[in-house]
C-alpha cells in the first residue's frame, strides 16, 4: 500500500488528528482503505517486551480520562487480560497465573499497564477495526525490538551472516510498522470526524434548547434535587477518550471512583 495513496484517501475530509469515538465505525471516505490493510499477524512474543514505561499510579488503582484514580474492579481485570491476550497469550497466561497465586501482586504489575490496556479494551468494542490494526501494530514493535537485540548479539559476536539475515527481518518488520500506524491514524482521523460533529450537533442542540436547560435547574433546584448541569467536552485524555462530552448532569462528578486510602 502506498503511504501517499493513503494519506491522500484519508486527509479528503479531515483535518484534526486524534482518536476517539463512541458511535458504529463507519470508515466513509477512508472505506476504499480496507482492501490495502495490513493483516495482523499471530505471533506471539515474550512478556518482557510488552513491559510499557511505568506510570504515577500506586496500589494497583488507575487514571481514568479525568485524572482520578481508582481501584481495578474484578471486572477492569477480566478486560486488561483478555485485552493482554490478544496482543500475546504467553503475557496473558502470566498475568493470570499471577492472579491465582497472588493478586496483590497482580494489581500492582497491571497498574502500570492499565491505562493502555483500559484504552485499548475500550477500543476494541467501539471501534473493532481500528483496534485490529492497533494490536498488529504493537506485536510488530515488539518483533521488531527482539530481532534489534538478535542483530546487536550477532554484531557483538561478529557473526556477520547473523547481521545480515536479522536486519533483512527488521526491514520488513519496520516497513509493515510504518504502514500500521499510518493506517491506524488513518482510522483515527475518521473516528474523530464522526465524533466532533457528533459533539457539534449537541452543541448546537443545547444552544437551540438554553432556555428549556434554564427552566429544568431551576425547577430541579425548587424541588430539592441536583440541578443538571451542562455538559463540556472531556478532553482526549487516551486512545479513546471521551471527547464527544459527558451527558448533562455529570459535570461535577467525578469520572471514576477515587482510590480507597485503607492500607
Amino acid at each position: 500500500m502506498s503511504s501517499k495513496k493513503f494519506l491522500a484517501g484519508v486527509v479528503v475530509g479531515m483535518t484534526i488528528v486524534a482518536a476517539v469515538a463512541a458511535t458504529t465505525f463507519r470508515v466513509g471516505s477512508g472505506a476504499n482503505l480496507a482492501g490495502n490493510q495490513v493483516e495482523p499477524t499471530d505471533q506471539t512474543q515474550s512478556p518482557r517486551a510488552q513491559d510499557a514505561p511505568a506510570t504515577s499510579l500506586r496500589g494497583g488503582g488507575w487514571r481514568a480520562g479525568e485524572g482520578a484514580r481508582r481501584e481495578l474492579a474484578e471486572e477492569d481485570i477480566d478486560r486488561v487480560i483478555a485485552t493482554a491476550r490478544d496482543v500475546n497469550p504467553e503475557w496473558a497466561d502470566a498475568l493470570e497465573k499471577l492472579r491465582k497465586t497472588d493478586p496483590a501482586a497482580l494489581r500492582e504489575k497491571i497498574s502500570r499497564e492499565a491505562r493502555k490496556l483500559m484504552g485499548l479494551s475500550m477500543m476494541k468494542e467501539r471501534e473493532p477495526k481500528l483496534y485490529k490494526v492497533r494490536v498488529a501494530d504493537m506485536r510488530v514493535q515488539n518483533q521488531i525490538r527482539e530481532s534489534s537485540e538478535s542483530w546487536n548479539a550477532a554484531k557483538k559476536n561478529g557473526d556477520t551472516a547473523a547481521q545480515e539475515l536479522t536486519m533483512k527481518e527488521i526491514e520488513i518488520n519496520v516497513r509493515k510498522q510504518v504502514e500500521l500506524d499510518i493506517q491506524a491514524r488513518g482510522f483515527e482521523l475518521v473516528a474523530l470526524d464522526r465524533s466532533l460533529k457528533d459533539a457539534s450537533k449537541r452543541l448546537q442542540d443545547d444552544i437551540r434548547d438554553r432556555e428549556k436547560l434554564i427552566t429544568e435547574m431551576l425547577e430541579a433546584i425548587r424541588k430539592g434535587e441536583d440541578p443538571k448541569f451542562g455538559r463540556r467536552p472531556s478532553g482526549i485524555g487516551s486512545a479513546m477518550g471521551g471527547f464527544g462530552g459527558r451527558s448533562r448532569g455529570n459535570d461535577n462528578e467525578p469520572a471514576s471512583k477515587p482510590a480507597s486510602t485503607n492500607p
